[in-house]
Protein backbone atom coordinates (compact mmCIF):
# COMPACT_ATOMS: atom_id res chain seq x y z
CA UNK A 1 0.00 0.00 0.00
CA UNK A 2 2.86 2.38 0.70
CA UNK A 3 4.88 1.52 -2.42
CA UNK A 4 4.80 4.25 -5.10
CA UNK A 5 2.45 3.61 -7.97
CA UNK A 6 3.60 3.72 -11.57
CA UNK A 7 2.38 6.59 -13.68
CA UNK A 8 -0.77 5.84 -15.60
CA UNK A 9 -1.03 7.37 -19.04
CA UNK A 10 -3.64 10.07 -19.43
CA UNK A 11 -6.89 9.35 -21.20
CA UNK A 12 -6.60 9.36 -24.95
CA UNK A 13 -9.25 11.08 -27.04
CA UNK A 14 -11.87 8.87 -28.55
CA UNK A 15 -11.32 7.58 -32.03
CA UNK A 16 -12.93 9.37 -34.92
CA UNK A 17 -16.61 8.55 -35.11
CA UNK A 18 -16.80 7.24 -31.54
CA UNK A 19 -19.62 8.88 -29.57
CA UNK A 20 -20.40 8.88 -25.86
CA UNK A 21 -22.75 5.88 -26.15
CA UNK A 22 -20.06 3.78 -27.82
CA UNK A 23 -17.56 4.69 -25.10
CA UNK A 24 -19.99 3.71 -22.35
CA UNK A 25 -20.89 0.41 -24.05
CA UNK A 26 -17.20 -0.39 -24.53
CA UNK A 27 -16.54 0.31 -20.85
CA UNK A 28 -19.38 -1.73 -19.38
CA UNK A 29 -19.63 -4.55 -21.97
CA UNK A 30 -19.02 -8.00 -20.41
CA UNK A 31 -17.39 -9.14 -23.67
CA UNK A 32 -14.54 -6.66 -23.23
CA UNK A 33 -11.62 -8.46 -21.56
CA UNK A 34 -8.77 -5.98 -21.87
CA UNK A 35 -7.98 -3.63 -20.45
CA UNK A 36 -9.59 -4.64 -17.12
CA UNK A 37 -12.84 -2.99 -16.11
CA UNK A 38 -11.16 -0.92 -13.39
CA UNK A 39 -8.81 0.70 -15.90
CA UNK A 40 -11.60 1.20 -18.47
CA UNK A 41 -13.78 2.90 -15.86
CA UNK A 42 -11.01 5.25 -14.74
CA UNK A 43 -10.25 6.17 -18.34
CA UNK A 44 -13.92 6.88 -19.09
CA UNK A 45 -14.33 8.88 -15.86
CA UNK A 46 -11.31 11.03 -16.72
CA UNK A 47 -12.69 11.66 -20.21
CA UNK A 48 -16.15 12.64 -18.94
CA UNK A 49 -15.07 14.80 -15.99
CA UNK A 50 -11.83 16.28 -17.37
CA UNK A 51 -10.21 15.33 -14.04
CA UNK A 52 -6.79 13.77 -13.85
CA UNK A 53 -6.49 12.71 -10.20
CA UNK A 54 -8.76 9.63 -10.14
CA UNK A 55 -8.49 6.26 -8.34
CA UNK A 56 -10.56 3.11 -7.76
CA UNK A 57 -10.41 1.39 -4.35
CA UNK A 58 -11.65 -1.85 -2.80
CA UNK A 59 -11.65 -3.08 0.82
CA UNK A 60 -10.51 -6.66 1.44
CA UNK A 61 -12.49 -8.95 3.75
CA UNK A 62 -9.88 -8.79 6.50
CA UNK A 63 -9.16 -5.70 8.56
CA UNK A 64 -6.72 -4.29 6.03
CA UNK A 65 -6.60 -0.78 4.50
CA UNK A 66 -8.31 -0.13 1.16
CA UNK A 67 -6.66 -1.70 -1.89
CA UNK A 68 -5.96 0.45 -4.94
CA UNK A 69 -7.34 -1.20 -8.09
CA UNK A 70 -6.55 1.47 -10.70
CA UNK A 71 -5.53 5.14 -10.91
CA UNK A 72 -5.38 7.84 -13.58
CA UNK A 73 -2.07 9.69 -13.76
CA UNK A 74 -0.27 9.28 -10.52
CA UNK A 75 -2.11 9.84 -7.28
CA UNK A 76 -0.47 9.34 -3.93
CA UNK A 77 -2.57 6.65 -2.11
CA UNK A 78 -1.68 8.15 1.28
CA UNK A 79 -3.58 11.30 0.31
CA UNK A 80 -6.81 9.35 -0.29
CA UNK A 81 -9.03 9.36 2.83
CA UNK A 82 -9.51 5.65 3.79
CA UNK A 83 -12.43 6.63 6.03
CA UNK A 84 -14.32 8.00 3.02
CA UNK A 85 -13.80 4.73 1.10
CA UNK A 86 -15.02 2.70 4.07
CA UNK A 87 -18.08 4.89 4.65
CA UNK A 88 -19.17 4.72 1.03
CA UNK A 89 -18.83 0.91 0.90
CA UNK A 90 -20.70 0.36 4.18
CA UNK A 91 -23.65 2.53 3.05
CA UNK A 92 -23.72 1.02 -0.44
CA UNK A 93 -23.85 -2.61 0.76
CA UNK A 94 -27.30 -4.03 0.15
CA UNK A 95 -28.59 -0.84 -1.54
CA UNK A 96 -30.23 -0.77 -4.96
CA UNK A 97 -28.83 2.67 -5.89
CA UNK A 98 -25.38 4.19 -5.91
CA UNK A 99 -24.03 6.08 -2.91
CA UNK A 100 -21.98 9.30 -3.25
CA UNK A 101 -20.22 11.28 -0.53
CA UNK A 102 -18.09 14.41 -0.46
CA UNK A 103 -15.40 14.79 2.22
CA UNK A 104 -11.86 16.11 2.60
CA UNK A 105 -11.82 17.56 -0.93
CA UNK A 106 -12.83 14.27 -2.59
CA UNK A 107 -15.97 12.90 -4.18
CA UNK A 108 -16.54 9.17 -3.45
CA UNK A 109 -18.98 7.00 -5.38
CA UNK A 110 -19.78 3.28 -4.94
CA UNK A 111 -19.20 1.26 -8.12
CA UNK A 112 -20.57 -2.23 -8.83
CA UNK A 113 -17.79 -4.43 -10.24
CA UNK A 114 -18.41 -7.23 -12.78
CA UNK A 115 -17.69 -9.76 -10.02
CA UNK A 116 -20.63 -8.41 -8.03
CA UNK A 117 -18.41 -6.83 -5.37
CA UNK A 118 -18.36 -3.14 -4.56
CA UNK A 119 -15.55 -0.63 -5.07
CA UNK A 120 -15.24 3.13 -4.51
CA UNK A 121 -14.26 5.63 -7.20
CA UNK A 122 -12.46 8.66 -5.71
CA UNK A 123 -12.12 11.91 -7.60
CA UNK A 124 -10.39 15.03 -6.34
CA UNK A 125 -12.83 17.93 -6.05
CA UNK A 126 -12.35 20.27 -9.07
CA UNK A 127 -10.86 23.61 -8.09
CA UNK A 128 -12.14 25.52 -11.18
CA UNK A 129 -15.50 26.56 -9.73
CA UNK A 130 -18.99 25.46 -8.82
CA UNK A 131 -19.97 24.53 -12.39
CA UNK A 132 -17.01 22.17 -12.78
CA UNK A 133 -17.75 20.59 -9.40
CA UNK A 134 -21.40 20.11 -10.25
CA UNK A 135 -20.48 18.59 -13.60
CA UNK A 136 -17.97 16.24 -12.01
CA UNK A 137 -20.50 15.17 -9.37
CA UNK A 138 -23.17 14.57 -12.04
CA UNK A 139 -20.86 12.56 -14.33
CA UNK A 140 -19.58 10.41 -11.46
CA UNK A 141 -23.18 9.73 -10.37
CA UNK A 142 -24.02 8.70 -13.95
CA UNK A 143 -21.12 6.22 -14.09
CA UNK A 144 -22.02 4.77 -10.69
CA UNK A 145 -25.64 4.25 -11.75
CA UNK A 146 -24.51 2.67 -15.03
CA UNK A 147 -22.32 0.18 -13.12
CA UNK A 148 -25.25 -0.74 -10.86
CA UNK A 149 -27.59 -1.17 -13.79
CA UNK A 150 -25.09 -3.35 -15.66
CA UNK A 151 -23.68 -5.52 -12.92
CA UNK A 152 -26.00 -5.36 -9.92
CA UNK A 153 -29.54 -5.68 -11.21
CA UNK A 154 -31.69 -8.67 -10.28
CA UNK A 155 -30.62 -11.63 -12.40
CA UNK A 156 -33.93 -13.32 -13.04
CA UNK A 157 -32.40 -15.81 -15.47
CA UNK A 158 -29.75 -16.82 -12.94
CA UNK A 159 -32.35 -17.27 -10.24
CA UNK A 160 -34.47 -19.46 -12.50
CA UNK A 161 -31.46 -21.67 -13.29
CA UNK A 162 -30.60 -21.83 -9.58
CA UNK A 163 -34.14 -23.00 -8.79
CA UNK A 164 -33.83 -25.75 -11.37
CA UNK A 165 -30.49 -26.83 -9.86
CA UNK A 166 -31.99 -26.96 -6.34
CA UNK A 167 -34.90 -29.08 -7.55
CA UNK A 168 -32.51 -31.45 -9.34
CA UNK A 169 -30.37 -31.89 -6.19
CA UNK A 170 -33.50 -32.54 -4.11
CA UNK A 171 -34.51 -35.19 -6.67
CA UNK A 172 -31.21 -37.05 -6.19
CA UNK A 173 -29.11 -35.55 -8.99
CA UNK A 174 -26.05 -34.65 -6.92
CA UNK A 175 -24.09 -33.69 -10.02
CA UNK A 176 -26.03 -30.39 -9.94
CA UNK A 177 -24.39 -29.33 -6.66
CA UNK A 178 -21.59 -27.58 -8.51
CA UNK A 179 -24.03 -25.64 -10.70
CA UNK A 180 -26.08 -24.73 -7.62
CA UNK A 181 -23.11 -23.24 -5.74
CA UNK A 182 -21.88 -21.36 -8.81
CA UNK A 183 -25.33 -19.81 -9.39
CA UNK A 184 -25.73 -18.80 -5.75
CA UNK A 185 -22.29 -17.17 -5.61
CA UNK A 186 -22.96 -15.24 -8.82
CA UNK A 187 -26.44 -14.04 -7.79
CA UNK A 188 -25.39 -12.91 -4.31
CA UNK A 189 -21.99 -11.50 -5.30
CA UNK A 190 -20.39 -13.62 -2.53
CA UNK A 191 -16.78 -14.68 -2.17
CA UNK A 192 -17.95 -18.25 -2.54
CA UNK A 193 -20.97 -20.47 -1.96
CA UNK A 194 -20.77 -24.03 -0.63
CA UNK A 195 -23.28 -26.86 -0.37
CA UNK A 196 -23.09 -30.27 1.30
CA UNK A 197 -25.45 -33.20 1.72
CA UNK A 198 -25.98 -34.14 5.37
CA UNK A 199 -26.76 -37.77 6.21
CA UNK A 200 -26.81 -39.07 9.77
CA UNK A 201 -25.04 -35.98 11.10
CA UNK A 202 -22.17 -36.32 8.60
CA UNK A 203 -21.66 -33.93 5.67
CA UNK A 204 -20.62 -35.46 2.36
CA UNK A 205 -20.39 -34.40 -1.30
CA UNK A 206 -19.32 -30.89 -0.30
CA UNK A 207 -19.04 -28.54 -3.28
CA UNK A 208 -17.58 -25.04 -3.44
CA UNK A 209 -18.37 -22.56 -6.20
CA UNK A 210 -15.73 -22.20 -8.87
CA UNK A 211 -14.10 -25.60 -8.19
CA UNK A 212 -14.62 -29.01 -9.72
CA UNK A 213 -14.30 -32.67 -8.74
CA UNK A 214 -11.38 -34.02 -6.72
CA UNK A 215 -9.51 -30.73 -6.86
CA UNK A 216 -12.31 -29.13 -4.90
CA UNK A 217 -12.29 -31.87 -2.25
CA UNK A 218 -8.52 -31.66 -1.87
CA UNK A 219 -8.72 -27.91 -1.25
CA UNK A 220 -11.76 -28.07 1.04
CA UNK A 221 -10.90 -26.60 4.45
CA UNK A 222 -11.68 -28.78 7.44
CA UNK A 223 -13.31 -25.77 9.12
CA UNK A 224 -15.94 -25.54 6.35
CA UNK A 225 -17.00 -29.18 6.74
CA UNK A 226 -17.22 -28.79 10.53
CA UNK A 227 -19.21 -25.59 10.06
CA UNK A 228 -21.73 -27.38 7.83
CA UNK A 229 -22.12 -30.21 10.36
CA UNK A 230 -22.85 -27.63 13.06
CA UNK A 231 -25.41 -25.93 10.78
CA UNK A 232 -27.14 -29.28 10.22
CA UNK A 233 -27.03 -30.20 13.91
CA UNK A 234 -28.48 -26.87 15.06
CA UNK A 235 -30.73 -26.48 11.99
CA UNK A 236 -29.52 -22.90 11.47
CA UNK A 237 -31.49 -20.68 9.06
CA UNK A 238 -29.99 -17.23 8.26
CA UNK A 239 -29.18 -15.21 5.17
CA UNK A 240 -25.73 -16.81 4.81
CA UNK A 241 -26.16 -20.19 6.57
CA UNK A 242 -29.00 -22.66 6.22
CA UNK A 243 -29.97 -26.28 6.78
CA UNK A 244 -32.72 -27.23 4.33
CA UNK A 245 -34.79 -30.39 4.87
CA UNK A 246 -38.35 -31.61 4.87
CA UNK A 247 -40.15 -31.06 8.22
CA UNK A 248 -40.09 -34.76 9.12
CA UNK A 249 -36.49 -35.47 8.07
CA UNK A 250 -33.08 -34.98 9.69
CA UNK A 251 -31.13 -35.47 6.44
CA UNK A 252 -30.92 -32.52 4.10
CA UNK A 253 -28.79 -29.85 2.44
CA UNK A 254 -26.35 -27.55 4.26
CA UNK A 255 -25.70 -24.21 2.49
CA UNK A 256 -23.06 -21.56 3.24
CA UNK A 257 -22.54 -18.20 1.48
CA UNK A 258 -19.41 -16.28 2.41
CA UNK A 259 -19.63 -12.50 2.12
CA UNK A 260 -22.89 -11.96 0.18
CA UNK A 261 -23.32 -8.39 -1.06
CA UNK A 262 -26.75 -8.50 -2.73
CA UNK A 263 -29.91 -10.56 -3.15
CA UNK A 264 -29.69 -11.76 0.46
CA UNK A 265 -32.99 -13.64 0.20
CA UNK A 266 -31.55 -16.20 -2.24
CA UNK A 267 -30.43 -18.52 0.59
CA UNK A 268 -33.91 -18.80 2.13
CA UNK A 269 -35.49 -19.23 -1.30
CA UNK A 270 -33.13 -22.13 -2.14
CA UNK A 271 -33.81 -23.79 1.23
CA UNK A 272 -37.58 -23.52 0.82
CA UNK A 273 -37.44 -25.03 -2.68
CA UNK A 274 -35.28 -27.93 -1.47
CA UNK A 275 -37.55 -28.64 1.53
CA UNK A 276 -40.68 -28.52 -0.64
CA UNK A 277 -39.16 -30.88 -3.21
CA UNK A 278 -38.14 -33.30 -0.44
CA UNK A 279 -41.59 -33.13 1.13
CA UNK A 280 -43.33 -33.95 -2.15
CA UNK A 281 -44.01 -37.60 -2.80
CA UNK A 282 -41.64 -38.87 -5.50
CA UNK A 283 -42.97 -40.74 -8.46
CA UNK A 284 -42.90 -44.50 -8.30
CA UNK A 285 -39.76 -45.90 -9.84
CA UNK A 286 -40.94 -49.50 -9.90
CA UNK A 287 -40.32 -51.07 -13.28
CA UNK A 288 -40.51 -54.64 -14.51
CA UNK A 289 -36.73 -55.01 -14.37
CA UNK A 290 -36.55 -53.63 -10.84
CA UNK A 291 -39.42 -55.88 -9.74
CA UNK A 292 -37.66 -58.97 -11.15
CA UNK A 293 -34.40 -57.95 -9.47
CA UNK A 294 -36.11 -57.38 -6.12
CA UNK A 295 -37.94 -60.72 -6.30
CA UNK A 296 -34.68 -62.50 -7.13
CA UNK A 297 -33.00 -60.96 -4.11
CA UNK A 298 -35.89 -61.95 -1.86
CA UNK A 299 -35.83 -65.53 -3.15
CA UNK A 300 -32.08 -65.75 -2.59
CA UNK A 301 -32.42 -64.41 0.95
CA UNK A 302 -35.24 -66.88 1.60
CA UNK A 303 -33.15 -69.79 0.31
CA UNK A 304 -30.27 -68.78 2.56
CA UNK A 305 -32.63 -68.59 5.52
CA UNK A 306 -33.63 -72.24 4.98
CA UNK A 307 -30.05 -73.54 5.24
CA UNK A 308 -29.81 -75.68 8.41
CA UNK A 309 -27.13 -74.81 10.96
CA UNK A 310 -26.17 -76.34 14.31
CA UNK A 311 -28.34 -74.73 16.98
CA UNK A 312 -25.95 -74.99 19.91
CA UNK A 313 -24.90 -72.98 22.92
CA UNK A 314 -21.45 -71.99 24.22
CA UNK A 315 -20.73 -72.29 27.94
CA UNK A 316 -17.72 -70.99 29.84
CA UNK A 317 -15.70 -73.91 31.20
CA UNK A 318 -12.50 -74.57 33.14
CA UNK A 319 -10.46 -77.75 33.55
CA UNK A 320 -10.30 -79.26 37.03
CA UNK A 321 -9.19 -82.53 38.55
CA UNK A 322 -11.91 -85.08 39.16
CA UNK A 323 -10.01 -86.38 42.19
CA UNK A 324 -8.78 -83.66 44.56
CA UNK A 325 -7.81 -83.96 48.22
CA UNK A 326 -7.57 -81.00 50.56
CA UNK A 327 -4.92 -81.38 53.28
CA UNK A 328 -5.73 -79.71 56.61
CA UNK A 329 -3.74 -79.22 59.81
CA UNK A 330 -4.18 -82.31 62.10
CA UNK A 331 -3.53 -80.25 65.23
CA UNK A 332 -2.99 -76.72 66.41
CA UNK A 333 0.71 -75.96 66.07
CA UNK A 334 3.26 -74.13 63.93
CA UNK A 335 4.61 -75.15 60.51
CA UNK A 336 8.21 -76.26 61.01
CA UNK A 337 9.03 -77.68 57.55
CA UNK A 338 7.59 -77.70 54.01
CA UNK A 339 9.19 -80.60 52.13
CA UNK A 340 7.58 -80.16 48.65
CA UNK A 341 7.28 -77.31 46.15
CA UNK A 342 4.28 -76.11 44.22
CA UNK A 343 3.34 -78.40 41.28
CA UNK A 344 5.60 -81.23 42.56
CA UNK A 345 4.46 -84.78 41.90
CA UNK A 346 3.70 -86.73 45.11
CA UNK A 347 3.13 -90.43 45.80
CA UNK A 348 0.42 -91.70 48.13
CA UNK A 349 1.79 -92.93 51.50
CA UNK A 350 5.40 -92.10 50.61
CA UNK A 351 5.90 -88.37 50.00
CA UNK A 352 6.19 -86.27 53.16
CA UNK A 353 4.49 -82.95 52.47
CA UNK A 354 5.17 -80.93 55.62
CA UNK A 355 5.95 -81.23 59.35
CA UNK A 356 4.42 -79.43 62.30
CA UNK A 357 6.27 -78.43 65.46
CA UNK A 358 5.90 -81.07 68.27
CA UNK A 359 7.87 -79.39 71.06
CA UNK A 360 4.75 -78.67 73.10
CA UNK A 361 3.57 -82.27 72.63
CA UNK A 362 6.93 -83.62 73.77
CA UNK A 363 6.94 -81.43 76.89
CA UNK A 364 3.38 -82.43 77.72
CA UNK A 365 4.22 -86.12 77.22
CA UNK A 366 7.08 -85.88 79.71
CA UNK A 367 4.71 -84.44 82.30
CA UNK A 368 2.05 -87.09 81.64
CA UNK A 369 4.67 -89.88 81.86
CA UNK A 370 5.79 -88.57 85.29
CA UNK A 371 2.18 -88.48 86.49
CA UNK A 372 1.75 -92.09 85.31
CA UNK A 373 4.85 -93.20 87.25
CA UNK A 374 3.45 -91.66 90.44
CA UNK A 375 0.07 -93.28 89.77
CA UNK A 376 1.73 -96.72 89.30
CA UNK A 377 3.70 -96.28 92.58
CA UNK A 378 0.52 -95.30 94.41
CA UNK A 379 -1.28 -98.31 92.96
CA UNK A 380 1.39 -100.77 94.03
CA UNK A 381 1.49 -99.26 97.55
CA UNK A 382 -2.27 -99.65 97.86
CA UNK A 383 -2.04 -103.25 96.62
CA UNK A 384 0.62 -104.00 99.31
CA UNK A 385 -1.54 -102.40 101.99
CA UNK A 386 -4.63 -104.13 100.62
CA UNK A 387 -6.46 -100.79 100.47
CA UNK A 388 -9.16 -101.62 97.93
CA UNK A 389 -10.52 -98.10 97.55
CA UNK A 390 -7.14 -96.47 96.86
CA UNK A 391 -6.15 -99.38 94.62
CA UNK A 392 -9.25 -98.90 92.44
CA UNK A 393 -8.67 -95.13 92.10
CA UNK A 394 -4.98 -95.64 91.30
CA UNK A 395 -5.75 -98.17 88.56
CA UNK A 396 -8.26 -95.74 86.99
CA UNK A 397 -5.69 -92.91 87.06
CA UNK A 398 -3.07 -95.13 85.38
CA UNK A 399 -5.56 -96.04 82.63
CA UNK A 400 -6.43 -92.33 82.09
CA UNK A 401 -2.77 -91.39 81.82
CA UNK A 402 -2.11 -94.29 79.40
CA UNK A 403 -4.89 -92.97 77.16
CA UNK A 404 -3.44 -89.49 77.39
CA UNK A 405 0.00 -90.77 76.41
CA UNK A 406 -1.51 -92.69 73.46
CA UNK A 407 -3.26 -89.52 72.26
CA UNK A 408 -0.03 -87.52 72.52
CA UNK A 409 1.84 -90.21 70.58
CA UNK A 410 -0.85 -90.14 67.90
CA UNK A 411 -0.59 -86.35 67.66
CA UNK A 412 3.19 -86.61 67.46
CA UNK A 413 2.94 -89.11 64.62
CA UNK A 414 0.33 -86.99 62.76
CA UNK A 415 2.61 -83.93 62.81
CA UNK A 416 4.37 -85.52 59.84
CA UNK A 417 1.92 -84.96 56.93
CA UNK A 418 2.15 -87.63 54.20
CA UNK A 419 0.43 -87.48 50.80
CA UNK A 420 -2.89 -89.40 51.01
CA UNK A 421 -3.17 -89.73 47.21
CA UNK A 422 -0.81 -89.53 44.24
CA UNK A 423 -0.94 -86.41 42.15
CA UNK A 424 0.28 -82.81 41.92
CA UNK A 425 0.77 -80.68 45.04
CA UNK A 426 -0.87 -77.26 44.93
CA UNK A 427 0.67 -75.33 47.82
CA UNK A 428 -0.85 -71.89 47.44
CA UNK A 429 0.90 -69.67 50.01
CA UNK A 430 2.10 -72.52 52.25
CA UNK A 431 5.79 -71.83 51.65
CA UNK A 432 5.35 -68.22 52.78
CA UNK A 433 3.64 -69.41 56.00
CA UNK A 434 6.67 -71.37 57.25
CA UNK A 435 6.91 -70.82 61.02
CA UNK A 436 3.35 -69.48 61.25
CA UNK A 437 0.74 -70.88 63.60
CA UNK A 438 -2.12 -72.99 62.24
CA UNK A 439 -5.31 -74.21 63.86
CA UNK A 440 -6.56 -77.75 63.72
CA UNK A 441 -8.61 -78.21 60.52
CA UNK A 442 -7.08 -75.20 58.71
CA UNK A 443 -6.36 -75.84 54.99
CA UNK A 444 -2.67 -76.24 54.17
CA UNK A 445 -2.54 -77.44 50.54
CA UNK A 446 -4.32 -79.51 47.89
CA UNK A 447 -3.38 -82.54 45.84
CA UNK A 448 -4.93 -83.02 42.40
CA UNK A 449 -4.73 -86.09 40.23
CA UNK A 450 -3.87 -84.84 36.68
CA UNK A 451 -4.77 -88.18 35.14
CA UNK A 452 -8.44 -87.72 36.01
CA UNK A 453 -9.71 -84.41 34.57
CA UNK A 454 -13.18 -82.97 34.05
CA UNK A 455 -14.81 -79.67 33.15
CA UNK A 456 -16.41 -77.22 35.55
CA UNK A 457 -19.23 -75.40 33.72
CA UNK A 458 -20.69 -71.94 34.45
CA UNK A 459 -24.14 -71.89 32.82
CA UNK A 460 -26.20 -68.71 32.44
CA UNK A 461 -29.87 -68.81 33.35
CA UNK A 462 -30.82 -67.97 29.76
CA UNK A 463 -28.94 -71.08 28.51
CA UNK A 464 -30.29 -73.69 30.87
CA UNK A 465 -33.32 -74.46 28.67
CA UNK A 466 -30.98 -75.75 25.93
CA UNK A 467 -28.91 -78.02 28.22
CA UNK A 468 -29.60 -81.35 29.86
CA UNK A 469 -27.49 -83.91 31.74
CA UNK A 470 -27.23 -86.10 28.65
CA UNK A 471 -25.96 -83.27 26.38
CA UNK A 472 -22.65 -83.74 24.59
CA UNK A 473 -20.33 -81.17 23.08
CA UNK A 474 -16.82 -80.07 22.23
CA UNK A 475 -14.38 -78.28 24.53
CA UNK A 476 -12.14 -75.64 22.87
CA UNK A 477 -9.35 -74.50 25.25
CA UNK A 478 -8.30 -70.85 25.08
CA UNK A 479 -4.61 -71.70 24.67
CA UNK A 480 -5.40 -73.66 21.45
CA UNK A 481 -8.86 -72.91 19.96
CA UNK A 482 -8.15 -75.38 17.16
CA UNK A 483 -8.02 -78.25 19.67
CA UNK A 484 -11.41 -79.98 19.98
CA UNK A 485 -12.09 -82.43 22.83
CA UNK A 486 -15.27 -84.47 23.14
CA UNK A 487 -17.06 -84.31 26.48
CA UNK A 488 -20.47 -85.05 27.99
CA UNK A 489 -22.34 -83.32 30.80
CA UNK A 490 -22.45 -85.55 33.89
CA UNK A 491 -24.10 -83.25 36.42
CA UNK A 492 -26.05 -79.99 36.61
CA UNK A 493 -26.55 -78.33 39.98
CA UNK A 494 -30.21 -78.08 41.03
CA UNK A 495 -29.60 -74.65 42.62
CA UNK A 496 -28.38 -71.29 41.35
CA UNK A 497 -25.05 -69.98 42.62
CA UNK A 498 -25.57 -66.34 43.66
CA UNK A 499 -22.06 -65.82 45.01
CA UNK A 500 -20.94 -64.22 41.74
CA UNK A 501 -22.07 -60.89 40.27
CA UNK A 502 -24.05 -62.77 37.60
CA UNK A 503 -26.16 -65.71 38.90
CA UNK A 504 -24.84 -68.99 37.48
CA UNK A 505 -25.83 -72.64 37.44
CA UNK A 506 -22.83 -74.89 37.96
CA UNK A 507 -22.28 -78.14 36.12
CA UNK A 508 -19.72 -80.85 35.46
CA UNK A 509 -18.67 -82.57 32.23
CA UNK A 510 -16.38 -85.55 31.72
CA UNK A 511 -13.89 -86.09 28.89
CA UNK A 512 -13.93 -89.10 26.65
CA UNK A 513 -10.12 -89.06 26.41
CA UNK A 514 -8.33 -85.97 27.78
CA UNK A 515 -4.93 -85.26 26.17
CA UNK A 516 -1.73 -84.85 28.15
CA UNK A 517 -1.62 -81.13 27.23
CA UNK A 518 -4.48 -80.29 29.60
CA UNK A 519 -3.79 -79.04 33.10
CA UNK A 520 -6.16 -78.12 35.94
CA UNK A 521 -7.04 -74.43 35.81
CA UNK A 522 -7.04 -74.04 32.01
CA UNK A 523 -10.09 -72.21 30.66
CA UNK A 524 -12.04 -72.44 27.42
CA UNK A 525 -15.50 -72.81 25.83
CA UNK A 526 -17.72 -75.88 25.91
CA UNK A 527 -19.87 -75.88 22.75
CA UNK A 528 -22.92 -78.06 23.39
CA UNK A 529 -24.33 -79.90 20.40
CA UNK A 530 -27.96 -79.38 19.44
CA UNK A 531 -30.07 -80.42 16.52
CA UNK A 532 -29.77 -78.57 13.21
CA UNK A 533 -32.33 -75.82 12.56
CA UNK A 534 -32.91 -73.34 9.69
CA UNK A 535 -31.02 -70.05 9.92
CA UNK A 536 -34.24 -68.02 10.06
CA UNK A 537 -35.52 -69.99 13.04
CA UNK A 538 -32.29 -69.54 15.01
CA UNK A 539 -32.19 -65.81 14.25
CA UNK A 540 -35.87 -65.37 15.11
CA UNK A 541 -35.50 -67.09 18.48
CA UNK A 542 -32.39 -65.10 19.42
CA UNK A 543 -33.98 -61.78 18.45
CA UNK A 544 -37.19 -62.66 20.28
CA UNK A 545 -35.32 -63.61 23.46
CA UNK A 546 -33.26 -60.43 23.32
CA UNK A 547 -36.37 -58.29 22.95
CA UNK A 548 -38.16 -60.07 25.78
CA UNK A 549 -35.19 -59.82 28.15
CA UNK A 550 -33.90 -56.33 27.30
CA UNK A 551 -36.91 -54.38 26.04
CA UNK A 552 -40.21 -55.98 26.91
CA UNK A 553 -39.58 -57.14 30.46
Amino acid sequence: MNAPLPDTPTAQPAQNGRDLNSAIVACFSPETATPPFAERLIELTAALTSQQNLSLWQIPKTDEPPELLAAHRRGDPDQAPPSLVTDVLEEAAGKSASILKVADGYIGASIAMPTGKLAVALMEMPASGAVARSLAYERLTLLANLSYAQFRHGDLTGQSEMIQAVAAVAGGDHSKLQELTDRMARITGADYAAAGLCTGGTVRDVTISGQQGLTKRAQLPVQLRAKMEEIARKKIVTNDQMFAAAPDRDDGLALVIEGPTRNLGVMRMAGAIYAQAQHSKPKSKWTAARLVKTCSILLAVGAIGLIPIADGVDVSASVESAQTRTITAPLTSTISEVLVSDKDAVIAGETVLAKLDTSEIDIERIGVAAERANAVLERETARAQRDAAVLRNSELEVQRLDARLALLDLQHDSSVIVAPISGIAVLGDLEQRLGASVRQGETLLEISDPSQLRLSLAILESQISKISEDSTGIFRPDFDPGLRLDAAISRISPAVDNSEEIPLILGKATFNAPPAALRPGLRGVFAIDQQYRPIWQVLYRNIRNWVLLRVWI
